[in-house]
């Protein structure tokens, strides 16, 4: 091989190198979860699972970030640890889902359905709920900060300690919800539309 075709070949391996883009998700896990409603620790992540029957589906630890959801059912189904940062579920049924310490960081969950749902210490920052609703659901410990809660549906909902710091809560349903504790200032917007702190 003489050193300028060596170079040739040098060059298309790198260029090779500079122009390959990674695979979004693991293809095998989307096979897995249709075929068995299982796949705890997956990659999943961009995938579209618009619509999908994800009933009581074990997602525990999976990585769904930025998945596609919109009008998926994942009613029951065990989401505990995973990262749903950016995911989109709007319409999506959630009730009673376990998300507890899961990350919704910039999800969009817009008229999604959370009723009794699990998201004790969840992350939640800048999570979209506008409409959304989550009566009972346990939010204690939640990281709140920066969510958009317009409208949401919130009654007998458990946010014990939640951090809701700079959130906007304007017109949220929020009778006989539990704030014991929950930090709000006046960067929240309360439900009436005026600046925090919104609860003794």
């Amino acid at each position: 091989m003489t050193s300028q075709s060596g170079v040739r070949i040098l060059t298309a391996a790198l260029a090779a190198m500079w122009f390959a883009v990674p695979a979004a998700a693991d293809p095998a896990a989307r096979e897995q979860l249709v075929k068995t409603k299982a796949c705890e620790g997956c990659d999943l992540s961009s995938e579209d699972l618009t619509g999908f029957d994800l009933t009581k589906a074990r997602l525990a630890k999976a990585n769904l970030r930025g998945t596609m959801l919109n009008g998926a059912n994942l009613q029951g189904a065990d989401l505990h640890d995973a990262d749903l940062g950016q995911a989109q579920l709007m319409h999506a049924n959630m009730r009673g889902a376990n998300l507890e310490k899961a990350s919704l960081d910039g999800a969009f969950l817009g008229m999604a359905s959370l009723a009794g749902a699990n998201l004790k210490a969840a992350s939640l920052v800048e999570t979209r709920f506008s409409r959304a609703d989550i009566e009972g659901a346990d939010l204690q410990g939640a990281n709140l900060r920066g969510a958009d809660l317009f409208s949401a549906q919130m009654v007998f909902a458990n946010l014990r300690g939640a951090d809701l710091a700079l959130a906007d809560l304007s017109f949220a349903d929020t009778g006989e919800a539990d704030f014991t504790g929950a930090k709000s200032d006046d960067t929240t917007t309360c439900p009436n539309t005026k600046n925090g702190p919104c609860w003794p």
